[in-house]
């Protein structure tokens, strides 16, 4: 009668022997496809580690980047100047200074002022200038150009930035 009882056991077992040499199979196929998307990205991380300096996060580095600045002002007695730029999160802050020249005679004509200033490794992103010295009220100059009193009414987002001209 014992005989009866282990007979259905001698069956049992190497059918769990079988089954459990298919789950492992499956187990690692799904290990494998499971992993798969982590190994593409870690092969990713690495070519972007070896590609560093050409790349700023996701922003390309450009190895020389003209920063310029045309704006119209009331007489030919204006100069403008790009004095620094910097990096703030995600764009360019250029700050530029409108200078009127009041020696001498000058023609009461619409000009512009034209400043630019060549960058070397910079991330290309979006600019927007601050321009201070501005005392005429007639400048519209667009959603990139902000007209501004002094430095310091910026100051805060500039100390979370880094400047990039001139270099320090």
């Amino acid at each position: 009668m014992k005989s009866i009882r282990l007979l259905p056991l001698l069956f049992v077992l190497p059918l769990l022997a079988l089954l459990s040499g298919c789950d492992k199979k499956v187990n690692e196929e799904a290990e494998a496809e499971a992993t798969a998307p982590m190994a593409k990205g870690i092969e990713q991380l690495a070519d972007e580690v070896q590609n560093k300096g050409q790349m700023s996060g996701n922003v390309p580095i450009e190895p020389e980047q003209v920063v310029s600045l045309t704006l119209s002002v009331p007489t030919p007695a204006w100069s403008l100047t790009i004095d620094e730029v910097w990096v703030v999160g995600q764009e360019m802050w250029a700050l530029a200074t409108l200078h009127e020249n009041t020696e001498g005679m000058v023609a009461q004509v619409i000009s512009t002022a034209k400043a630019s200033v060549t960058l070397k490794d910079v991330p290309k992103l979006p600019i927007t200038y601050y321009v201070i010295g501005k005392t005429f009220d007639w400048e519209k100059a667009g959603p990139t150009v902000k007209f501004i009193k002094s430095k310091a009414e910026i100051e805060e987002g500039l100390n979370s930035g880094e400047q990039v001209y001139p270099k320090q």
